[in-house]
């Protein structure tokens, strides 16, 4: 009942990965199947993914032709009544139980178009976002005793109060999913994530829903550019990269039970042997 299967992208970030698929595995463990669509730019990337492949029992796919490759996975490959995309710098910072998912996921009713993993009721700052968008006001909640549940169509599309169409710490159908992106066309996440939010208003369906406590957030310590390359913040995907392949990777230590009021932001990393 109620079974979901995680979908995750990656490209070049091993040692992010690595942290991504440890914490699904320890904070959301009842989970069916997790596929990795990934793809390295040079040999010691190529490396790293093969470290993290042989400690995880998951689904990895080399990229070949990226549209393709994500309709095949969605279309084929997963199995789950739902499906939950992440990018390899997601991290699970709180436990998500069997039987809370199945609460929330039982008000996943016809007028909502995704569930969130990210969110919680002070959540007012987008990282992303530039200047005075960065400041967002939570919405007037619908629904807000054991869940949270809110018009996204109220609140302005550069706050992550009116993004519903995240592909990444999202719920979906996986029925529905596959609906909205067979006849897309797309290169990378990136492309694939403005397609859907292009057609979002086309969908009648204006809620969202979830948790009261943040189960997700993401770690923007570098950013890789569709294109190729990176845009460093404090950690560079080379350094990060070496320092996996010298066998330490990232602690969860202070991650897992932060309180954060974003739900993107930079984090500073310890490390531990593995």
């Amino acid at each position: 009942m109620n079974s979901v299967d995680i979908f995750i992208f990656s490209k070049d970030r091993a040692c992010q990965l690595d942290l991504c698929i440890r914490s699904i595995k320890e904070k959301m463990p009842f989970v069916n199947n997790i596929y990795c669509l990934y793809k390295s730019s040079n040999e010691l990337s190529a490396e790293n993914y093969f470290k993290v492949f042989s400690q995880y029992d998951i689904v990895c796919i080399q990229e070949t032709d990226f549209e393709s490759d994500v309709k095949d996975i969605v279309r084929m490959r997963i199995g789950s009544e739902y499906i939950m995309c992440m990018t390899d710098d997601d991290v699970f910072i709180n436990d998500v139980s069997k039987e809370e998912f199945d609460m929330l996921i039982s008000e996943y009713k016809e007028d909502v178009l995704s569930l969130s993993m990210r969110m919680n009721p002070t959540t007012n700052f987008c990282y992303p976002a530039i200047g005075e968008n960065q400041n967002m006001i939570p919405p007037q909640f619908i629904e807000s005793d054991k869940f949270l549940k809110w018009n996204w169509t109220l609140n302005s599309c550069a706050s992550d109060w009116g993004y519903p169409m995240c592909l990444n710490e999202h719920v979906y159908k996986k029925s529905y999913f596959w609906e909205m992106i067979k006849y897309l066309k797309f290169i990378h996440p990136n492309a694939l994530e403005g397609e859907l939010n292009n057609k979002k208003r086309d969908i009648n369906k204006s809620y969202m829903i979830s948790f009261k406590q943040s189960k997700l957030f993401n770690c923007m310590q570098n950013f890789v550019k569709p294109g190729g390359g990176t845009v460093y913040k404090d950690y560079s995907v080379e350094n990060l990269n070496t320092i996996y392949m010298s066998g330490k990777r990232i602690s969860t230590k202070n991650i897992y039970g932060m309180v954060k009021q974003q739900c993107h932001g930079q984090i500073d990393f310890e490390y531990e042997e593995y």
